[in-house]
């Protein structure tokens, strides 16, 4: 009984993961722009699997109204001082900035 709970529980998390990655990139950023809303970000990487609403190149969006949003923006300012690659998945929405898609999440590569 133990196992069968612990195997839906895998399948919940990756079909959890899954279903909301919808773009990916592995490259350095170049440029981020930052205002008083959502933070948007070059990645050098190429966008693959992009929402229809994701219109600008190779763009990426961070919602900075939540407190996820403030650690993606903080491990992406981390990668691009110290010039890291990064592994970036998307959202599969434009939510936090209208024609990028929204960083679900993004982690630093050696």
């Amino acid at each position: 009984m133990k196992i069968s709970a612990y195997v839906i529980s895998i399948i919940l998390i990756t079909s959890m993961f899954s279903a909301h990655a919808t773009g990916v990139s592995t490259g350095t950023v170049g440029a981020v722009l930052a205002g008083e809303g959502p933070v948007v970000f070059f990645h050098s990487g190429t966008h693959q699997n992009k929402p229809a609403c994701s219109t600008v190149a190779d763009d990426w969006a961070i919602n900075l109204a939540t407190p996820g949003g403030k650690a993606l923006h903080a491990t992406l300012l981390t990668a691009y001082a110290l010039k890291k690659s990064i592994y970036v998945s998307g959202k599969g929405v434009c939510d936090a900035w209208p024609d990028r898609e929204t960083v679900n999440y993004l982690y630093t590569m050696e």
